[in-house]
Order: C-alpha cells, then sequence, then structure tokens
C-alpha cells in the first residue's frame, strides 16, 4: 500500500518542480537583449528591477551626428525620441514597468520593471537592449590609480618624472554640444 502511495506522491511532486522551473526560465528575446548581469537577476526572480531600455527610435547615433553634424535637426530628434520612450512606458502594463524617466537627448528610458516587463520590454522590436541601472564604481585594487595606469604615468614616475614644480589646467565646460545656440554638434 506505502508503494502505491509512492509513486503518485514522487510524479506530483516532479511535476511541481518543472512547473516552477518553467516560470522561471527566461525567454530567448530576453536573453538576445538583456546583459548578463541582469539575466541573473531575472533568475533570482527579484521582484522589481531597476533597467535601462535602449530604443530604436529612428533617429541618427550620437557617432553619425559626430561626423556630419546636424544642429538644426536636433529639437526634431529630441522629439522622436521623446515620443518613441511614451510610446513604449504607454503600451507596458504600468504593473510590469512604472516610474518611467525619459531622456531626451538619448535613444533610452528607465523604470522599474517586474521580470514580466522585463520580458514585455525584450519583446518589442523597438527595444535594441535591456540592462540593470546600477551604481558603478572603481574600486582601486593596488597602489596605482586606473588613470595612472591607463596614461602609464607610473612609469614615468620610476624613471624620476614626478611633475612637480609643474602647472596643470583642467578645462570642463560641462557644455552640452548637440544645443545649437552653443555651437551645435560642430564643436569643440
Amino acid at each position: 500500500m506505502e508503494r502505491r502511495l509512492r509513486a503518485p506522491f514522487f510524479a506530483f511532486f516532479g511535476v511541481l518542480i518543472a512547473a516552477a522551473t518553467a516560470s522561471a526560465a527566461v525567454s530567448p528575446a530576453a536573453v538576445a537583449k538583456a546583459e548578463p548581469a541582469l539575466l541573473r537577476v531575472l533568475e533570482s526572480r527579484q521582484p522589481q528591477i531597476r533597467v535601462i531600455v535602449g530604443l530604436k527610435d529612428g533617429t541618427v547615433s550620437a557617432r553619425a551626428l559626430r561626423e556630419r553634424p546636424d544642429p538644426a535637426g536636433e529639437p526634431e530628434r529630441r522629439a522622436q525620441r521623446l515620443f518613441a520612450q511614451n510610446r513604449v512606458a504607454a503600451e507596458i502594463s504600468s504593473a510590469d514597468f512604472r516610474s518611467p524617466r525619459f531622456y531626451e537627448s538619448f535613444s533610452m528610458l528607465a523604470g522599474l520593471a517586474t521580470p514580466a516587463g522585463v520580458e514585455a520590454l525584450a519583446q518589442r522590436p523597438d527595444v535594441a537592449w535591456v540592462m540593470l541601472d546600477r551604481e558603478r564604481r572603481l574600486d582601486q585594487t593596488s597602489s596605482t590609480q586606473a588613470p595612472q595606469s591607463l596614461i602609464r604615468s607610473d612609469a614615468a614616475n620610476a624613471l624620476g618624472f614626478t611633475g612637480k614644480g609643474q602647472t596643470v589646467a583642467i578645462l570642463d565646460t560641462g557644455v552640452d554640444q548637440s544645443v545649437p545656440q552653443l555651437g551645435g554638434g560642430s564643436f569643440p
């Protein structure tokens, strides 16, 4: 009698495990458009995920604008970007994607999504990619700072060149190069 009860119990338990595993599976669309860190968060079944969503909104890329500046077309591109961002936010359920932040200068938006929201975003043809919205910090692991390593000043310091007695000026204007009144894309 006991043996007859074990088989249905294990079969039922196996079906429950299979159903739980299937519901946690990430769709091929999400795999194709999501960064690995986001896929790990999806697999951990976190209920809310801060994401940044890259859009295919039909505007010219920043790289193309650097090569061929078009300051006169920027107001139209900004309107086109905002229209595309608003359309995506409106067409995804507010339960799955909320508190969107819009960026008129970039083809992206950000917000808080559920795993179902990430899936819905990834399946859209006008979404190029989805990634975690997170702070990233540079952790210093050696006595040489990362910028020193990049320009190899540690090697110059080892040869006796320290910069002592020299004056260095760094000018950072913080100017948005796409503003037509400041020269558009043709400056600096």
